[in-house]
């Protein structure tokens, strides 16, 4: 009787509930874990519903398995089964599964998002779609490229910080140095209370090389991601008015 009660009664009843609360563990564990990630909450709820359904299937697998074993059934040649049917499923559709490892990594250590502006090999674009299959990325030519997840490698996420805008402003040597100064001070001053794509406020930062004919000026400015090209334009375009503007006043007297 007592053999019967541990076999048949306490064992199952023990494993399903030693299952239910690790199930429970890790259920809490992907949720905090993918709460801290930068994504956008439907695929937070989406990743986190494959990842619980991932568990719990195994762990019923595993909590059936030492039932049935407590119940004395034969389970190696169901593990044997089990073993040579997921050898079968790995080998046909080992593809897809790489690509699904891939899109767990890129999740995991929170590569790109939905939305970020990204570099993958020499493709470079908006990614306007991600799944654990591919990876969808909008050129700004109007390409729409899709890319498995298997072959993403070597990403540039331009998104995560601002970037920093260099500019070498080249300017006859016989313009004056203070005078010259003073007039790009100024147009960066104008063009800070004026531009809403910079980040940061533009600085001079000074005289960077001298040459018999030139003298360069360096200003750096940080942008919001991929503005750089729009802010470049913008602050040339202002900068060459004003050295046309104050041409005669700049110049050695």
């Amino acid at each position: 009787m007592e053999k019967f009660l541990k076999q048949e009664i306490i064992i199952p009843s023990s494993t399903i509930l030693f299952s239910i609360i690790i199930y429970l563990i890790l259920k809490r564990v992907i949720y905090r874990i993918f709460s801290i990630k930068r994504i956008d909450e439907r695929r937070k709820n989406t990743i986190i519903s494959v990842f619980t359904n991932i568990i719990k299937y195994i762990v019923i697998a595993f909590c059936g398995l030492i039932i049935l074993d407590a119940l004395g059934v034969e389970t190696k040649a169901i593990i044997t089964s089990l073993g040579v049917a997921g050898l079968v499923i790995g080998l046909s559709f080992q593809d897809i599964l790489k690509d699904f490892i891939a899109g767990l990594f890129i999740i995991l250590e929170n590569q790109y998002a939905v939305g970020d502006h990204i570099t993958i090999g020499n493709f470079r674009g908006k990614v306007i779609s991600f799944g654990l299959k591919t990876t969808k990325i909008l050129s700004y030519t109007g390409e729409i490229k899709t890319i498995p997840n298997r072959y993403v490698d070597q990403t540039v996420n331009h998104s995560i910080e601002n970037p920093i805008l260099i500019l070498d402003i080249p300017v006859p040597a016989d313009y004056n140095v203070e005078k010259t100064k003073e007039m790009l001070t100024e147009v960066c001053s104008k063009l800070n209370s004026e531009m809403s794509i910079i980040k940061d406020k533009i600085e001079l930062i000074g005289i960077n090389s001298i040459t018999n004919a030139l003298t360069e000026y360096r200003i750096k400015v940080q942008v919001l991601p991929e503005k750089e090209e729009e802010a470049r334009n913008e602050i040339l375009s202002n900068i060459k008015i004003a050295l046309l503007k104050h041409k005669e006043d700049l110049m050695i007297n």
